[in-house]
């Protein structure tokens, strides 16, 4: 083999062995990076949330399962509990997953307490949602609105 056909094959030994390398470094990032995502690939749909960061609130919520899926809707007004009065400053439902010691929210939507009729306040989740198993919805009735979230498969 002359000079100039070895080089050609170091050059391409080279490339070859960077591209496997590349090839399975990209193959056990996405084996191992998936192992750390609670929510198996599906995007939570939050919405704006109205709790204001570092301070301290109590939620009142009630909660229900959700047949046989392995998830609960919950429900209920929130307290600041930094501040002296004992009035509401929002409402949310929400509709999560236990784990363990832990949960993680998949759907959940706040409301201002202006918002929020009166006598929805005393309510339980299960007077204002609704949920299909077959279809897998759940469906929040918040006064006039209507709030609808399709459970995961996974």
């Amino acid at each position: 083999m002359n000079k100039g056909t070895k080089i050609k094959w170091f050059f391409i030994g080279l490339g070859s062995g960077w591209i496997i390398l590349a090839a399975g470094s990209f193959f056990l990032f996405n084996l191992f990076a998936n192992q750390d995502d609670p929510f198996n690939g599906v995007k939570p749909d939050m919405g704006k949330s109205l709790h204001k960061f570092g301070r301290p609130a109590r939620w009142q919520a009630s909660h229900m399962w959700l047949g046989d899926s392995g998830f609960k809707a919950a429900a209920g007004p929130h307290r600041y509990e930094d501040e002296d009065d004992k009035e509401w400053d929002y409402y949310s439902i929400d509709v999560e997953k236990p784990d363990g010691d832990s949960f993680y929210v998949y759907f959940q939507r706040d409301f201002h307490i202006s918002e929020i009729p009166d006598s929805l306040l005393g309510m339980k989740v299960q007077d204002i949602a609704e949920y299909d198993e077959k279809s897998r919805m759940v469906t929040f009735e918040i006064g006039e609105k209507t709030f609808t979230y399709e459970l995961p498969n996974r």
